[in-house]
Formats: structure tokens, C-alpha cells, sequence
């Protein structure tokens, strides 16, 4: 698996945007897939292309940060959009 540790990975579909600030515990190795749209988000590239679909801070979710209760991962959601991420076959929860 890849270490996706400050990277930032978007969804195809819904154009969503994080950042993962926290990688899994140590104990997963780098960890299972972020998932969003049913998909595996992928890293950000200059080459990425818009997805058409995509609304400016969708939600309201630009800033706010998630993490995943199995592994431990979290991320902070650079850009909005419709899809909800998960990680651990699970959807990630909002930190408070």
C-alpha cells in the first residue's frame, strides 16, 4: 500500500478534495484505501482533470477534519463535494 501521508487525493466523480494528516496506525502498514463515490480517491496531480460536477465548498465540509475509528487515519477535506469518504470499509467520522 502507499504511504498517502500529506498527499492530497480527490475523487473522480465528485471532485472532493483531503489531505491525510495522520497516517493509520503503524500496525495496518500504510493502511487500506480512502474511499469516495464507491471509488478509491486518487493522488492530485497538475494532469487532473475537473470532473464537471464539481460546487464550491459543497456542505460546507472545506476545513473540517475526519477520522477513521478502526485504524486510526485522519484527513482534512481541502475541497467540498458530494461524496462521503471511507476508510476501513466504513464511513470516516467528523472530528469535534
Amino acid at each position: 500500500m502507499v504511504d498517502w501521508l500529506g498527499k492530497t487525493l480527490f475523487c473522480q466523480i465528485c471532485g472532493k478534495e483531503i489531505k491525510v494528516i495522520r497516517p493509520p496506525n503503524p500496525n495496518w502498514g500504510s493502511g487500506p484505501s480512502v474511499m469516495c463515490c464507491g471509488e478509491q480517491m486518487t493522488a492530485k496531480t497538475s494532469a487532473a482533470q475537473k470532473t464537471g460536477k464539481e460546487k464550491e465548498d459543497v456542505l460546507n465540509e472545506t476545513g473540517k477534519y475526519y477520522t477513521c475509528l478502526v485504524c486510526g487515519r485522519e484527513i482534512e477535506v481541502k475541497k467540498g463535494g458530494k461524496g462521503t469518504i471511507y476508510c476501513c470499509g466504513q464511513p470516516m467520522v467528523l472530528k469535534q
